[in-house]
């Protein structure tokens, strides 16, 4: 009984002993390649991660870098200029919200110097379309979500003989909410004027129980001469309005309107208090997620910013090609009211050309 406890005990003790030498380190090796295992498909996720957000962002380490000490990323441009095409379109709760309402091109140096803001006529005629170029963007959506940019884009640089880099599309509400969220913009009214055919919002097809001048559809609104404050919806009629009579009521008036709230909107989001102000930029950076779209990457964005920055305000014009154009036979165009060529689109070109680069 008792050898047999001893070789019981000395039989334990051998593979005590065999445990540790030989099964020990192989369940150790084993424990130490499956966290490696881990740590590198972390790494992998990690590096996919990191690469997808460059490419959709354009953030990166060099990027910092230069945004810190230099201009930021190279953004793309053609002759010194990187032109930009803005488009506003009704949205949702809309008529013809996928209409472009407004159509304009800022053009800027990229050596800081002149940057210019040219408004294109809603009811310029487009060969390429076969219709109004406010139509484009309608058109592009139908083919697929996210054409509308694209055709617009290609319609602009047919209308205006330039290569166009980048677009962005905001929508009316996105448009108020913007100027609400900045407290309202300070804009000086160049001329009084009265609109009574303005429209109102969700009425565009109400029958008016019967009226045959249709009443209900529309509101009067007016604005005095002078400097006024304006909340969002109401910098949305000024820069819409189209129907006051006079001068104010034309295509030119309308352009320089748009003109100049963007021209406010631009100054009051570079002022020092609103760039470091980190709850309006994140409702800011809400808005826009949800109204606005752009092909212009964050790293784009933040470099685009910083330039406009730098632009002094007697660097900035503003011009108009309506006196390019004039109304086109109602026969040879569908019985529609469109604008073509007073003379030739060579003279269009030529007028682009000559004003971006002087």
């Amino acid at each position: 009984m008792v050898i047999r406890l001893v070789f019981e005990f000395k039989g334990n003790i051998t593979m005590k002993s065999r445990v540790k030498r030989v099964y020990i380190p192989k369940i150790r090796a084993v424990v130490l390649v499956g966290i490696a295992c881990i740590l590198l498909i972390l790494l992998a996720k990690i590096a996919s991660v990191y690469r997808s957000l460059v490419t959709e962002t354009g953030l990166s380490p060099v990027f910092i870098f230069k945004i810190f000490f230099s201009q930021g990323v190279n953004l793309s441009s053609s002759g010194g200029r990187t032109n930009i095409l803005i488009l506003g379109v009704g949205g949702e709760n809309h008529a013809g919200g996928d209409l472009t309402d407004t159509m304009m091109l800022v053009s800027f140096a990229q050596d800081a110097g002149s940057t210019v803001l040219i408004s294109l006529p809603r009811d310029i005629w487009s060969d390429m379309l076969k219709d109004k170029i406010n139509s484009a963007y309608h058109y592009g959506e139908v083919k697929r979500a996210g054409g509308g940019m694209i055709l617009s884009r290609v319609v602009a640089e047919d209308i205006l003989g330039i290569m166009i880099h980048y677009s962005v599309v905001v929508d009316f509400a996105g448009f108020e909410k913007i100027i609400d969220t900045l407290g309202g913009l300070d804009v000086d009214v160049q001329q009084a004027f009265t609109d009574s055919l303005y429209p109102v919002s969700g009425k565009e097809n109400d029958d008016c129980d019967g009226d045959p001048l249709l009443a209900c559809r529309y509101q009067t609104v007016s604005f005095k001469k002078g400097r006024q404050h304006l909340e969002g919806e109401r910098a949305l009629v000024y820069v819409r309005s189209r129907y006051s009579p006079g001068a104010s009521g034309s295509d030119f008036a309308r352009n320089s309107r748009q003109q100049e709230i963007i021209a406010a909107l631009k100054d009051r989001l570079l002022e020092t208090k609103q760039l470091f102000s980190w709850t309006e930029n994140r409702k800011l950076y809400a808005i826009a997620v949800k109204h606005i779209r752009t092909d212009l990457n964050i790293s784009e964005i933040i470099s685009l910013l910083k330039k406009l920055n730098q632009l002094r305000i007697n660097n900035l014009r503003q011009l108009s090609v309506s006196e390019m154009f004039i109304p086109g036979e109602r026969t040879v165009y569908g019985d529609k009211y469109v604008l073509v060529p007073k003379d030739s689109w060579a003279r269009v070109y030529d007028y682009i050309y000559q004003q971006l680069n002087q």
